[in-house]
């Protein structure tokens, strides 16, 4: 409980100093609109003392005013409320997620997406943070509207009959902590179901999509995607079926336990009454605080309840900020890449067993062009993937102009060179349509081919997307003209990858205009066999 109040502290701020001047204005209406039911039972109970004397009507009219203004200023304050929350909601949803992308932004490498462990916060945060932030929202606007009316009440039944709005609390924690218990557990239930239910998702995507019909046809596999989507189904429905039960029973004796004892209170009143120990202005009064502060009170056990279920979010969201990978930046910077040497290198992916590669040992100098070639799975994307720093490797050591790869800084070091990995999905359009897309103006415009905030607008070419056609040879890369050089990558066969330092290349526009038309000479050939 006490880690729950640090993070409903902590998410406080997170929300509050995202638009501070529009919290503080919501907070004086909130204050506002809680204090009027209270106001108004008061106003009440004293008109209907004052109707006993004949010679107040000056203080009638006083009692009537204040009686109508509590009644009128929740409704006048209300379009004021949904205004402020309206623009509150927007900005502290625009917060978190700019929040949540600067950090993913932060990372160097692909260790958290690796990271099992991590894996179903990324899924709930991926899916919750559209809504999550709003609802935190709504239920806090509520929760402190209804917690400030039942003060209110709380103090005026204490000034009449001191125990009865404790018996009235004491009634109403057990059916609290229930609450919180059971919305506990529902949520625990569906994170442990995250994995089951991606899934769920991933199996019905398969089913849908256009990329996928050949191959489901050709190996008959759409029973075994259908018999797959319902094990996840049914174990996912299991869960929260459990979830749903206790959601539905736990509470029923404790809402028994709240009934009985309100019931009680309503009897000592009646006997106070009987006896003339209390006056007909404060039975009423104590009636009607009575109900709406029992009414205000599960109002406000019901919102904890999914304030509660919300601050796991909140949980997830303040533990992927505080993620600290193990990809760090080193403090030398680099003018230009003259050699990379491969010292035998190992590299076993994390959280598996089996190593990739084993004592990798090779050098390529400035001006030179290698290729790897190998089967799927041999590790020629890994390795270029070890340039790029997306993971450390395992054993040996990465040599970059005769020093570790790990003592440079990040950004300076994949501005000096470029690589392309290959894609799973190809591009659908014809030989004319890559063409077309080849000619069309980028956008924008950066001089940093690797730069974090601009990496995906630098292509003058093609944009941000590879063209691919499949052909004879295999899948052609037509790349794109970075503002220092050219660089055109073809995968031939098994070929997986070509890294060179941007500033060692540099081909003509008749370059450019050959590959091309040997590209449409072996895609027409292809077509042709």
């Amino acid at each position: 409980m006490r880690q729950k109040f640090s993070i409903f502290v902590a998410a406080l701020r997170e929300v509050f100093f995202a638009c501070p001047r529009y919290h503080t204005a919501m907070a004086i209406c909130l204050l506002v609109t809680g204090l009027m039911p209270a106001v108004n039972v008061y106003a009440t109970g004293q008109m209907i003392a004052l109707f006993n004397h004949s010679q107040a009507q000056h203080a009638i009219l006083t009692t009537l005013g204040i009686w109508g203004v509590s009644m009128l200023l929740p409704s006048l304050l209300e379009p004021l409320v949904n205004y402020l929350q309206t623009h509150i909601n927007q900005l502290v949803t625009n917060s978190i997620i700019s929040k949540l992308m600067a950090k993913n932004a932060s990372f160097n490498g692909l260790q958290v997406y690796d990271d099992a462990n991590i894996q179903d916060d990324i899924a709930v945060l991926k899916s919750q943070s559209k809504f999550r932030p709003t609802n935190f929202m709504v239920n806090l606007v509520n929760l402190t509207r209804e917690t400030v009316t039942v003060a209110a009440l709380f103090a005026m039944l204490f000034s009449i009959k001191w125990w009865i709005p404790f018996a009235i609390l004491l009634a109403a924690t057990p059916l609290a902590y229930a609450n919180f218990q059971v919305m506990s557990f529902s949520w625990r239930a569906l994170i442990s179901s995250g994995k089951q239910s991606r899934l769920m998702d991933y199996f019905a995507s398969l089913a849908f999509s256009r990329e996928t019909q050949k191959d489901r046809h050709l190996f008959n596999a759409n029973p075994l995607i259908v018999d797959k989507y319902q094990q996840a189904f049914n174990q996912v429905y299991s869960e929260l079926q459990q979830a749903q039960f206790k959601i539905f029973t736990k509470p029923i004796p404790f809402q028994i336990i709240a009934v009985v004892v309100l019931s009680l209170v309503l009897f000592a009143l009646y006997q106070q009454a009987a006896v003339a120990a209390i006056t007909l202005s404060s039975a009423v009064v104590l009636l009607q605080s009575i109900m709406m502060l029992n009414n205000r009170l599960e109002s406000v056990i019901q919102t904890s309840s999914l304030t509660y279920e919300i601050l796991d979010y909140f949980e997830k969201y303040f533990a992927f900020l505080a993620y600290e990978e193990n990809i760090i930046d080193g403090n030398l910077s680099i003018q230009r890449i003259e050699r990379i040497e491969f010292i035998h290198v190992g590299f076993t992916y994390p959280n598996t067993d089996k190593p990739i590669l084993k004592n990798i040992s090779f050098s390529a100098r400035k001006g030179e062009s290698i290729a790897i070639v190998g089967h799927n799975g041999a590790g020629k994307s890994t390795l270029v993937s070890l340039i790029c720093r997306f993971w450390d490797v395992s054993e040996g050591q990465i040599l970059i102009n005769g020093e570790n790869i790990k003592a440079f800084d990040f950004l300076p070091l994949l501005k000096q060179g470029d690589s392309c990995s290959q894609t799973v999905k190809p591009d659908r359009k014809n030989v004319l349509g890559g063409i077309n897309i080849s000619i069309m103006p980028c956008a924008t415009r950066c001089t940093s081919p690797f730069s974090y905030s601009k990496r995906f607008s630098t292509f003058r070419t093609v944009g941000s997307d590879v063209t691919a056609t499949r052909t004879l040879l295999g899948r052609v890369f037509l790349i794109h003209d970075f503002k220092t050089a050219t660089c055109v990558l073809a995968f031939v066969g098994q070929l997986s990858f070509q890294f060179k330092p941007t500033s060692i290349v540099h081909r003509s526009s008749q370059f450019h205009t050959f590959l091309w038309w040997c590209f449409i000479f072996f895609t027409w050939l292809d077509d042709s066999l």
